[in-house]
């Protein structure tokens, strides 16, 4: 494989929050109809390897699937397999039982880099195989830090595209030319001080949503390319590896609605085009599409759903209007490949290009053209500014408006400016030609100097100007959302409407359209090619005519299913006690015994107990930890003293239940400091006495997830879940043994004392989904009283009744109780293909 210093724009999903891989074709679709290349993928090691030496990639875990995927939607891949992802993922991707290693993560210590051979083995041999070299998708590999060890495992794997480093400072690390562990190709340049202006930082307007229409100062940087030419001057392409695409929103964050307006369709008119005016080449857009953490998948500081703010939504819609401002820009430097050749003369100038102080213009230039692009000088601004702009061309300096009058530059907005410019394969130096043709008004046409001069004020009425064979729509930003580009190679086809338009494709004389419709639509086909005689709209003939500009215009009906969703609270609901370790006689003498008397975990804090209470030395790694402490009593004993990951619990008995919840593992963002091995699980305990002394003989039992490393739920993986007792029987999969629940006792119910209560019930659906994509989703009514939303056991659906059921766990941790005090089912979030109950023998 060979590569140039040219371009490649794509986006970076994480596969493992969308655990469908039906759907992956949709999100493939969904990016290339943007105008993207590209897509960048996370592989989370612990969802591969739960158990040491154990890969299993089938099912939703299946990346051929995911590839196979790719490469029918025209999507080309770059493989992040890691070992190490970050991601907001439990452990960043590192499996629990790397917290029993000795040495320490992310380093080229021996047990940690054997720890790895057995993932990177398998996952890579699996890329290999879809490597553009053997006509697959996948042409790069980017390397973590461990460098040369990690290479030289791709490498014995069968990858042979080149390699590309994620450097989280500006120090070059593992750049080409620099030896051992060096990379193939580019690296990426972020800074970790979110919102400095100083760096190539990713995330200029950091990750607070609580004033979302307000916008940090100093946040836009304008000396990345000079950055870059200190950095790597012989690397004439600058790389931009992750750039802000949406933000996480932590616990007690203030949601991704407001997200979604921070880092919205504003921020990518300006901070984007921004990037342009730096002369970056490679972009990736960080990200698209969070998802969803599924079970027990994220890391402690962000909860069920990872929507991001993203420009497509954790229900795969495409309404936020940064999607549509994203297909306007992709699409555009799509078609316009001298773009790729230029170089910022200066990062920004005020008072040169434009005599207003209030715009900045940044000058891309090549000797075949130039952009000019222009933004607010104060990027915050959300007034609009009156301007001119004066630009040397092939036909000398030429002031725009050149027929007087002045330019508008909206609210928080930028433009780019085009002279002597090639677009596709037709090459403008402006027009020659002293004929042409308007339609509509508000058009100005003038012949200057052997060219022809157009002016026009914006509308919401549609223009066009017709210069010979050369048509030019002249439309708002608003109108030019409607307008789809898909790829009809060897031909090219506009389509005007529709929610979405998927694909286009011709088979003898007629054209295919692929579209998604939310109301009947009408859709206007810009040049379809003179071959085709008919059209066919989601394999449906459609009858057309034409219209007065020339262009043909169908109609789509669509008719919308009938649905009724269920009312929860009438639900059939079944009961359940999800804690009965609490209960006096209870048996634990099934459970594993928590008698390992060292650690190597020794991250935090020294070993401090006599026997280790880490859920990870045992092999409980995701989900509530319960643990069951025995003692005999001396008679003086009078409190009971625990440290925690999760919490603390008091209780007087001579048995005593401790439930941690765990709410994923840390992620090891800096090398070598080990922060994944902070421990779950009871950290130190003491039974005092009034006399001064402490009780010691004292037995543990623990468990977590049903088999723990050697996990039941091989269809879902290692993270879906946890110690409670209803998911150690299986009893949150759809179609539990209600004989084994109490009836007619639901959720909104107050609970009266501490508990753990499991309610289940069955939804009838009937949603056709073979027709409709259907988005579902659980709204919660927020509550007054403390407590923690974490939905991990929601059945998956089908358009079977039977195969719809929710299960919602209800933890009260103090005693006044809890209840749920408001739940319902609307449309948003699909659901998923379920699984049924089955009896674990083994469970206890």
């Amino acid at each position: 494989m060979t590569w140039d210093n040219h371009s490649l724009f794509w986006r970076d999903p994480p596969t493992f929050r969308l655990p469908v891989p039906s759907l992956w074709i949709d999100l493939f679709e969904k990016v290339k109809v943007l105008g993207m290349s590209t897509v960048s993928f996370y592989v989370d090691w612990a969802q591969l390897e739960g158990k040491p030496g154990e890969f299993r990639a089938e099912g939703i875990f299946d990346y051929a699937k995911f590839m196979e995927a790719a490469k029918e939607a025209g999507i080309y891949l770059i493989a992040r397999p890691g070992p190490y992802v970050n991601a907001e993922a439990s452990g960043g991707g590192f499996p629990g039982w790397l917290q029993r290693l000795k040495g320490h993560l992310r380093t080229p210590d021996e047990d940690f880099l054997a720890a790895t051979d057995n993932y990177i083995a398998n996952i890579a041999g699996l890329i290999a195989n879809y490597q553009i070299t053997n006509g697959g998708p996948g042409f790069l590999f980017p390397d973590p830090d461990y460098m040369q060890y990690v290479e030289d495992q791709a490498r014995k794997a069968g990858i042979v595209v080149p390699f590309m480093s994620n450097d989280a400072w500006t120090e070059a690390h593992n750049a080409p030319g620099t030896g051992k562990g060096e990379m193939d190709i580019l690296r990426e340049y972020i800074r970790a001080s979110w919102g400095s202006s100083e760096g190539h930082d990713g995330y200029p307007l950091g990750f607070d949503c609580s004033n979302p229409s307000s916008w940090p100062a100093g946040a836009l940087p304008t000396t990345w390319y000079e950055t870059h030419m200190q950095q790597i001057p012989p690397l004439p392409i600058q790389f931009q590896r992750y750039f802000q695409g949406g933000s996480f929103d932590p616990w007690g964050g203030y949601g991704f609605a407001q997200c979604a307006e921070l880092v919205n369709h504003e921020q990518v008119r300006i901070f984007y085009k921004n990037l342009y005016a730096a002369g970056v080449t490679i972009f990736n857009v960080y990200m698209h599409f969070g998802g969803t953490n599924w079970g027990n998948l994220g890391h402690p500081g962000v909860y069920t759903s990872y929507d991001y703010a993203a420009a497509i939504a954790e229900d795969r819609t495409i309404a936020r209007e940064k999607y549509s401002e994203l297909k306007l820009q992709a699409n555009f430097l799509k078609v316009t490949p001298g773009y790729l050749n230029t170089t910022p003369e200066i990062s920004s100038q005020t008072g040169v290009y434009s005599s207003n102080l209030a715009v900045t213009v940044t000058p891309v230039v090549s000797p075949d053209g130039g952009f000019w692009v222009v933004r607010h000088t104060d990027y915050q601004l959300t007034q609009s500014t009156l301007y001119t702009i004066t630009v040397p061309t092939s036909k000398g300096k030429i002031t725009i408006p050149q027929l007087g009058g002045s330019l508008t530059l909206g609210r928080r907005d930028s433009k780019i400016f085009i002279f002597t410019w090639q677009s596709s394969a037709t090459r403008r130096s402006w027009s020659s030609m002293a004929t042409w043709k308007v339609k509509g008004d508000r058009v100005t046409v003038k012949l200057r100097n052997k060219y022809i001069v157009a002016q026009w004020k914006s509308a919401t009425q549609r223009r066009i100007l017709q210069i010979g064979d050369l048509h030019v729509y002249i439309v708002d930003r608003n109108s030019a959302y409607d307008y789809w580009v898909p790829e009809l190679s060897p031909s090219s086809l506009i389509v005007n409407g529709g929610y979405l338009i998927r694909s286009a494709s011709i088979k003898g004389n007629s054209l295919y359209i692929r579209a998604d419709s939310n109301s009947t639509t009408t859709f206007e086909l810009i040049g379809v090619p003179r071959s085709v005689r008919k059209i066919y709209v989601n394999d449906s003939p459609a009858d057309y005519k034409t219209n007065s500009d020339g262009n043909w215009v169908a109609d789509a009906n669509y008719h919308s299913p009938k649905l009724s969703l269920p009312n929860l609270p009438s639900l059939d609901w079944h009961y359940s006690d999800s804690l009965p370790e609490i209960s006096q006689g209870y048996d634990d003498s099934a459970w594993p015994s928590a008698d390992h008397i060292k650690t190597n975990n020794s991250y935090a804090q020294p070993f401090l107990t006599p026997v280790s209470l880490y859920g990870s030395d045992y092999g409980f790694h995701a989900g509530a930890l319960v643990f069951r402490g025995h003692f005999t009593a001396t008679g003086a004993e009078k409190q009971l003293y625990l440290t925690t990951k999760g919490g603390s619990a008091f209780a007087p008995s001579y048995v005593f239940t401790v439930l941690v919840d765990n709410m994923g593992l840390d992620e090891n963002w800096v090398i070598d400091v080990d922060e994944m091995k902070n421990a779950r699980g009871i950290l130190d305990y003491a039974l005092p006495s009034d006399g001064g002394g402490s009780t010691q003989n004292m037995t543990w039992k623990i468990t977590g997830n049903l088999g723990g490393e050697s996990y039941a739920d091989k269809a879902r993986g290692p993270f879906n879940e946890g110690g409670l007792y209803v998911e150690r029987q299986d009893f949150h999969q759809p179609k539990p043994p209600l004989t084994s629940f109490r009836k007619n006792r639901d959720p909104f119910k107050e609970i009266l004392a501490p508990a753990m209560a499991f309610h289940t019930a069955k939804l009838n659906l009937n949603i056709p989904l073979d027709k409709f994509d259907v988005p579902l989703s659980f709204v919660f009514e927020n509550s007054t009283s403390s407590g923690t939303y974490a939905p991990g056991f929601t059945s998956t659906g089908s358009s079977s009744a039977d195969l719809n059921w929710i299960g919602l766990a209800v933890w009260a941790t103090a005693p006044g109780g809890a209840r749920v005090p408001g739940l319902k089912l609307s449309s948003k979030t699909p659901l998923v293909e379920a699984l049924s109950w089955k009896e674990r023998k083994e469970a206890y």
